[in-house]
């Protein structure tokens, strides 16, 4: 009898938890209902605002200065809104740092983009090949088809260099040389393209004046000719010193690579022959927690590492190289560009960390050891060096909005290539830029009434985010960058009803890359049907099950914790910095 009545009261419990597990299920259920139904009604209403007759835009006189990728696509863009457009060009031709002379050097003579064609091209020109690594040559060509192709070159003055903005009442006044005469113009409005990439930086570690040898900057170096049996010290390690310590160890007589922080390689073909690695920067990726994304990756290596390990030397000595990095994928600046491995593997360079002085032909390290040097090759990258505009010093970026806008300089200048994606590629991020910007100049768009506070809050979150890579203050998360401008231009894709309506296309744009054609399917100078074809005929990235596995597990956890943190904090989910597969 005892027995019959604890089996009883076990049953009753049974039955309890499980009709309380049909309500936790319902409730969920419910949420969800409730969340799709307000995103279908949000997406409708943008939609509806979208469809709007647009305004009759306001023509201005526009100044652009820099015809390298970022400087073209500004032409473009404001040629489209029809405002009067004048650019000048320091050099002889377009292209800026892929553009090389005698007169101010430029790419070295094997440099191969590190971008995919595809992710590199602009929105609005894309690629009819497939997608494959452009060298600077063929991107060059495909600039000046691009220039060509919208009739760009008669906007642009070469051998004209800015030396100063000022600001000029309502306007700007500009003043630049142009073949040794000093001229000045007034504009309505200022696009500096200048970008990221033209001012060397120089680490002054103790003792270097003593050094006996040559000093060199990787900014300058075109081919390994000079290193020939040298003794020559690279500092620092990125996507150019990735090609250029490989082509230094061939040639020297003895190469050493320091490092003051060893960096997150990714091959440039990271699972199957022809499918670059920025292929697999999909919104399905995008939308996992960056910290759960970075702890699953860590682990997966960590395992590869030291409980199965890894036959063959170079994928284990890029592993180690991650695992040393101080931190995941998502906290730092990826080094596309595993080139410099084969160096490391065949002994041809050795490796050190950081500096710590400089003694005549001897160079010592933090770890205590020392080398002699003929040579020393900084690969350090470049400054953000922001100083035409009179009166105004801009040392960080993220002190604009969209690293574009100044708080003290409003909306009628604009610096466009200033925001790095750490995957993805420069040319569409400044493309997007470049809309926004034809859209304020308009009056079609404005700035958010509380652009100051936004721009406090992303600077915040991207510093705390790219942790690991604090010098590289343009760095963004692509997905998330690309995502904030569409809304901003009105060319964000509705992908709760796009699901619903062409479940085709809504797989295409959730599980392919994040191509920069997607943010022409809709708003301000669609080109659908053109967008479309490009998109129906781009590949599918393939996994090799285990990372498949972390990279399905990844975003799936990430929701998980949301659709819970709904309940438990009773319809306030947990907060993450990413960009949703529905939003």
């Amino acid at each position: 009898g005892i027995n019959a009545r604890v089996h009883g009261i076990i049953f009753g419990r049974c039955c309890l938890r499980k009709q309380m597990w049909h309500l936790v299920v319902a409730f969920y259920l419910c949420y969800c209902l409730a969340y799709i139904a307000k995103k279908l009604w949000q997406e409708h209403k943008v939609q509806q605002l979208q469809e709007q007759p647009p305004k009759v835009g306001r023509k201005q006189r526009v100044i652009v200065i820099g015809a390298g990728p970022g400087g073209l696509t500004t032409i473009k863009q404001l040629k489209d809104e029809g405002h009067d457009v004048f650019c000048i060009e320091k050099y002889g031709d377009l292209g800026g740092v892929f553009f090389a002379s005698n007169e101010k050097g430029g790419v070295y003579d094997s440099a191969l983009l590190t971008i995919s064609s595809h992710m590199m091209a602009f929105s609005d020109f894309p690629p009819q090949e497939l997608v494959r690594w452009w060298g600077h040559e063929e991107y060059m060509q495909y600039l000046k088809s691009y220039a060509v192709t919208f009739d760009l070159f008669r906007h642009i003055q070469f051998n004209s260099a800015a030396t100063k903005i000022s600001k000029d009442g309502e306007g700007w006044t500009v003043f630049y040389t142009y073949k040794g005469e000093e001229r000045h113009e007034h504009f309505d409005a200022v696009a500096v393209c200048c970008g990221a990439h033209h001012v060397p930086y120089f680490p002054s570690p103790p003792g270097i004046e003593t050094f006996t040898g040559e000093v060199h900057h990787a900014a300058t170096y075109k081919n390994s000719r000079i290193y020939q049996n040298k003794k020559v010290v690279c500092v620092g390690i990125g996507e150019t010193a990735a090609d250029v310590v490989y082509e230094v160890a061939q040639a020297a007589s003895e190469c050493t690579l320091s490092m003051r922080r060893k960096p997150w390689v990714i091959n440039r073909n990271p699972y199957f022959p022809n499918y670059p690695n920025d292929l697999y920067t999909t919104r399905f990726r995008w939308s996992a927690n960056p910290k759960i994304y970075d702890f699953l990756l860590t682990s997966y290596y960590w395992v590869l590492i030291h409980v199965i390990g890894i036959r063959n030397p170079h994928a284990r000595v890029q592993r180690e190289l991650c695992e040393a990095s101080g931190g995941g994928p998502s906290s730092q600046f990826l080094v596309k560009n595993e080139r410099f491995i084969d160096a490391i593997v065949t002994k041809k360079c050795q490796t050190r960390g950081a500096i710590d002085r400089i003694e005549k032909d001897t160079v010592y390290f933090q770890d205590g050891s020392s080398v002699q040097a003929d040579m020393i090759l900084f690969c350090c990258g470049y400054i953000s060096d922001i100083t035409l505009v009179e009166n105004i010093r801009i040392s960080n970026v993220r002190e604009m909005f969209k690293h574009a806008f100044h708080p003290k300089l409003g909306a009628s200048i604009c610096f466009i290539g200033w925001a790095r994606p750490n995957t993805g590629g420069v040319p569409a991020c400044a493309e997007m830029q470049a809309r926004y910007f034809a859209l304020l100049l308009s009056g079609k768009r404005s700035l958010p009434a509380n652009w100051e506070e936004l721009t406090k809050a992303e600077s915040i979150r991207d510093t705390a985010q790219f942790h690991n890579s604090a010098r590289l203050n343009t760095l963004v998360q692509y997905s998330t960058f690309m995502e904030d401008l569409a809304k901003l231009i009105g060319c964000q894709l509705p992908l709760f009803s796009i699901a619903v309506t062409d479940f085709k296309l809504w797989f295409r744009l959730a599980f392919a890359a994040q191509y920069p054609s997607q943010y022409r399917l809709r708003g301000p100078h669609a080109l659908t049907e053109s967008s479309m074809k490009f998109l129906s005929r781009v590949p599918f990235a393939p996994y090799p099950f285990t990372l498949r596995v972390v990279n399905v597990l990844a975003p799936v956890l990430t929701w998980s914790i949301h659709v819970l943190s709904a309940g438990f904090l009773f319809g306030r989910p947990l907060s993450f910095d990413k960009t949703s597969l529905w939003s």
